[in-house]
């Protein structure tokens, strides 16, 4: 039940994946890519504190909270001696687990997707679009995370740049509108619109 109510709560902000099972839960933790993991400890086949443990051996750095009932002090230690990143204890209501969550985003950079049509996002510099992936580079993603996130507004090249180069690289505007082709190239002409004097608009994929 408690599961059903953190998934529910969380799906409305986040992309959420939810088992009962910690085998399960290994086994797409290792084939899926996740930007944070929720651990209980007392669940069937492997227990959370094993399965983190099998994870950091294999190099998956991913953060992990665990939520659990275990509540002593050497309980707490465990679950940071095999990797864990925080750790609530039960009972806990929703204001502090989302709390917590926003505290690992922060400190861990993790990006939130950003939406770019109905079937497609950026996030961690790749395109997720109709099932396929597109890798990009930084600047590319940058360009692209910012005129995404004026959808439907016109971006002029200096305050494209001012946002996305620092003051140092002084980027030239051919070398903007590069990045721009590049994207368009990616994404399909129609997704950047440009108006001389006024810039560059993103309408969608």
């Amino acid at each position: 039940m408690l599961n059903e109510l953190i998934s529910e709560r969380l799906s409305k902000k986040y992309t959420v994946a939810s088992f009962t099972d910690g085998e399960k839960a290994l086994n797409s933790v290792l084939k899926e890519r996740y930007d944070l993991l929720l651990l209980d400890v007392d669940v069937p086949s492997i227990n959370g504190f094993e399965l983190l443990e099998l994870l950091r051996t294999t190099n998956i750095i991913t953060p992990a909270i665990f939520i659990t009932a275990k509540t002593t002090s050497k309980d707490l230690k465990q679950g940071f001696e095999v990797g864990g990143n925080d750790y609530i204890k039960k009972p806990f209501d929703f204001e502090e687990l989302e709390a917590r969550i926003e505290n690992i985003r922060k400190t861990y950079r993790i990006d939130l997707a950003i939406p770019l049509g109905e079937n497609a996002q950026l996030k961690d510099r790749i395109i997720y679009a109709n099932e396929k992936e597109i890798h990009i580079g930084a600047k590319e993603s940058a360009v692209l995370g910012y005129l995404a996130k004026r959808k439907g507004t016109f971006v002029s090249c200096d305050e494209l740049t001012s946002a996305v180069w620092s003051m140092e690289e002084c980027p030239s505007q051919s070398t903007v509108r590069t990045y721009i082709k590049n994207l368009r190239h990616i994404l399909g002409a129609a997704s950047i619109s440009t108006e001389r004097g006024l810039g560059w608009r993103f309408d969608g994929v």
